[in-house]
């Protein structure tokens, strides 16, 4: 990362393996970054921190934010795109594509994604929102929610 104030570059170090793509946020803030080592890393360069996007079983190939910087599309030689938020949490998952997908990207307003793979297929993906996260959400703590004893009586119902 070169500074144009100052002309001294930033090194970012953590990837095993050839990083094969760099995007900023849309403020400058961060990058993310795509490597042949399977991760995807969230930089933060006011001090050199990233995040490690752990899901992909393969190469990731491509790496980039969603408009409002709160999400991160991948893509994969293991036939996946997936999205994440900044913490470095996975919430979403596309696996339709039969081939290495090179490329996803959010659409300008965020609601969905777009990918290209080797298949020789473009797919359109809806981008999950809030309530659809939560509904998820939900479903997965059910059962943990109505039988724990670790939880009140009074949050049993948080998910309906």
């Amino acid at each position: 990362v070169w500074n144009l104030d100052d002309d001294k570059s930033k090194v970012l170090e953590g990837h095993t393996d050839i990083v094969r793509n760099a995007v900023f946020n849309p403020d400058g803030t961060h990058i993310v970054t795509a490597s042949e080592d399977g991760t995807a890393r969230v930089w933060n360069l006011d001090d050199g921190t990233s995040k490690v996007l752990e899901g992909h079983t393969d190469i990731v190939l491509s790496a980039s934010f969603s408009p409002y910087s709160n999400l991160i599309i991948t893509s994969s030689k293991d036939e996946t795109a997936r999205i994440w938020d900044l913490l470095g949490r996975e919430v979403q998952v596309f696996e339709e594509h039969r081939g290495a997908i090179s490329q996803a990207q959010f659409t300008p307003d965020g609601k969905q994604a777009v990918s290209i793979a080797f298949d020789g297929t473009v797919r359109v993906w809806p981008v999950d929102d809030l309530d659809s996260l939560l509904e998820k959400a939900c479903e997965r703590l059910k059962h943990y929610l109505q039988n724990s004893s670790e939880v009140s009586e009074e949050d049993r119902g948080i998910c309906g």
